[in-house]
């Protein structure tokens, strides 16, 4: 199978950064950063604190850059990169909630229903189901069609096992496809 221009490109860029190019480093993060920022803000649903993260992860991908023996799999340990990061600042603001709910217990946190009027822009009809989904859902789907990843490359990215992203594309496209279709029952295909 041979590899895109654009991924031949990036292990070209990320080869050429490992060994200290600055030049390639920038051109490396003018790339990549936007697709990073995207990911960590579906994860996260901030744009601030995405940003924030994804700060920290090119932190954490210059110093580790010179260690990966494979470049092409940037991509994923990217990703995995990001995502790790995301999980440690959800797990910080889960403890800063459950200390602001103890100070105002009253206060109702639950998020709002999905809404079933999709409307007929088929794009907002799109991005309304997807919004339905659940995050794990989500987060594989678009992965898989905004960012075509690999189902094997979302695996490493989210440090999950590949069968347990092939149930979740799975299911994503079941949910979505009842979404668009308008079917509000489970019914298997």
């Amino acid at each position: 199978m041979s590899r895109s221009p654009d991924r031949l490109l990036d292990d070209t860029l990320v080869s050429n950064a490992a060994t200290g190019s600055p030049l390639a480093f920038n051109a490396l993060h003018a790339r990549w950063h936007p697709r990073l920022l995207r990911h960590a803000y579906r994860l996260l649903g901030n744009a601030d604190l995405a940003s924030d993260v994804v700060q920290e992860a090119w932190m954490d991908i210059v110093k580790g850059l010179h260690g990966l023996n494979d470049f092409g799999a940037f991509q994923a340990w990217a990703f995995r990169i990001v995502t790790r990061r995301c999980a440690k600042s959800i797990k910080t603001l889960q403890k800063r909630r459950r200390l602001e709910q103890t100070w105002h217990p009253d206060e109702d946190h639950t998020p709002p229903a999905c809404e079933t009027d999709l409307g007929s822009d088929i794009l907002a009809c799109i991005k309304q189901a997807l919004a339905c989904l659940s995050s794990s859902h989500r987060i594989v789907t678009e992965l898989f069609y905004l960012e075509e990843l690999s189902v094997s490359e979302i695996a490493i990215a989210l440090e999950i096992p590949l069968g347990t992203v092939k149930t979740r594309l799975m299911h994503a496209r079941h949910q979505l496809r009842s979404q668009i279709q308008g079917d509000k029952h489970d019914q298997r295909y």
